[in-house]
């Protein structure tokens, strides 16, 4: 198989065109058919206070042996996910907030309700992008306390 026919979304496809790799790293890209991980989930999301404007960091799961982690390393930057989804992870964070007070007002349990989240993405894929939110919002304590409990932003 030729190194640059990795199945791809059209976006991915357009920022890979024919790179393949260099002497630093033979491999710039995952395959999804022929690549695996020891870990079933291969990106971990950070989402870093203050948590009224978070910052969101994207980079190779810790659960990953070091040469997974090189190599989702580098098919992450080659492919510039991080400025390419953050907006993606804005939009989904204004909704979390939406949902929270939601959840609040009408006095369900937020934690609950992002465990339900969570699994249902999880049903998609591990790796898809809302189970990573989900699980990163589930995975960090502070923010499951602010949300459940904090004064959240006024949203239009």
């Amino acid at each position: 198989m030729p190194h640059n026919l990795f199945p791809m979304c059209d976006a991915c496809q357009g920022k890979k065109l024919e790179k393949t790799g260099d002497e630093d790293a033979p491999k710039f890209f995952i395959h999804p058919y022929f690549d695996r991980f020891t870990s079933p989930r291969v990106v971990k999301l950070a989402i870093d206070p203050p948590y009224d404007t978070p910052t969101f960091t994207i980079g190779p799961s810790e659960d990953l042996l070091e040469h997974e982690r090189t190599l989702v390393a580098v098919h992450l930057r080659e492919l510039a996910i991080e400025v390419r989804f953050t907006h993606f992870f804005r939009e989904e964070y204004i909704r979390l907030l939406r949902l929270m007070q939601d959840a609040r007002d009408g006095g369900q349990n937020c934690a609950a309700l992002l465990a339900l989240f969570r699994g249902h993405a999880n049903s998609i894929s591990p790796n898809s992008w809302q189970h990573i939110f989900y699980d990163s919002v589930l995975n960090n304590p502070d923010l499951v306390d602010y949300l459940a409990t904090a004064d959240l932003p006024e949203l239009l």
